[in-house]
């Protein structure tokens, strides 16, 4: 693998953020495949000439004493060049089926990854701060195909967090964090299988759904 970086980076009272842009280029990268084995583990496979080539930004805004802004983004091209997928034929007759892509995206690799983190804080030791996380679509196979692929999806999280003192210990931390407060439907994850009923391609897309509104209280306690 060849990594060429180059970045920047910014900072004040008021602001800071990085840029970065990066190229990745591999022989023979192990890339998964969309399926899995018999006991559930990711099945991969080399590619001969593949390719990541991205832009990555973080920063953060200090708005006020008490409120600030911190947000991330990712864009990313995830390529393989002269891809050859090999389809299996179901009823195990045929030959195999070969289609030809001359450039197409790895499987399970967004394109588009952005989070966002307003924390505000009224008084010094009671924070509370809105999470939210963008994904783009991932494909659960190597052939770009949208039927065989994980949605994009946007998520958005409370928490606030409070730190006192009690019974002669410093440092309480209570935190309470609601996830998935819009309720979204979403996937994170997913595998896919089938292969040729003749010349009818069939496949099986299998997710792993994410849990509607959830909460969590938490209690750290350091001596």
């Amino acid at each position: 693998m060849q990594d060429i970086e180059i970045g920047y980076r910014f900072n004040n009272t008021k602001f800071e953020f990085g840029l970065n842009g990066y190229g990745m280029f591999y022989k023979d990268q192990l890339i998964p495949t969309g399926e899995i084995s018999d006991t559930g583990s990711p099945i991969r496979q080399n590619v001969k000439n593949s390719y990541r080539i991205g832009l990555e930004f973080d920063g953060t805004w200090n708005i006020s004493k008490q409120l600030n802004w911190k947000a991330t983004a990712s864009f990313s091209q995830n390529r393989i060049k002269n891809f050859e997928e090999i389809v299996k034929d179901i009823n195990g007759v045929s030959p195999d089926t070969k289609i030809f892509y001359s450039k197409t995206d790895i499987a399970l690799s967004p394109g588009t990854i952005l989070s966002s983190n307003f924390a505000y804080s009224p008084i010094e030791v009671l924070t509370f701060s809105l999470l939210s996380k963008y994904v783009g679509r991932q494909y659960l196979d190597n052939s770009s195909a949208k039927e065989r692929s994980i949605s994009s999806y946007f998520v958005n999280n409370l928490l606030a967090n409070y730190s006192f003192t009690a019974l002669g210990i410093k440092n309480i931390n209570a935190t309470l964090q609601i996830n998935n407060i819009l309720n979204e439907k979403y996937e994170t994850n997913g595998y896919t299988f089938g292969g040729m009923d003749g010349d009818t391609r069939k496949y099986y897309n299998f997710y792993f759904p994410q849990a509607p509104t959830n909460f969590m209280l938490g209690l750290n306690i350091k001596f």
